[in-house]
């Protein structure tokens, strides 16, 4: 976690970290399937979880609801921003993936929670 050293018990969650498969619908067209096989880059990945915010909040005119959490990793380097994370039955868009300092042992994942 941010501000202080990271333990073995942080990461009593498990997730799956997948990334879009691309595929073509009956008329051609290109979209992004998150549910094959194909698209899971690492499962029961170790994690540890804290939520950032959550609720609703004005963008313009709109209210968008929404909910951001941080998911600390033990350093990989096959997750980036285009990537998902499950955990618990919901799905996480990548939104920011770094380490934090630059020594290689644990990547936080700011993400956004998909409705």
């Amino acid at each position: 976690m941010p501000g202080r050293r990271t333990t073995s018990g942080d990461f009593r969650h498990r997730v799956t970290i997948r990334k879009p498969n691309q595929t073509q619908d009956g008329a051609g067209q290109l979209i992004e399937d998150w549910t094959t096989e194909a698209g899971v880059v690492a499962r029961d990945v170790p994690a540890a979880y804290q939520a950032v915010s959550g609720g609703e909040r004005a963008r313009g005119v709109q209210i968008e609801a929404g909910e951001t959490a941080l998911f600390t990793l033990r350093y990989r380097t096959d997750v980036d921003p285009t990537m998902r994370i499950y955990w618990r039955g919901n799905a996480w868009n990548i939104m920011r993936a770094v380490d934090p300092d630059g020594l290689g042992k644990r990547l936080l994942c700011t993400c956004g929670r998909v409705v």
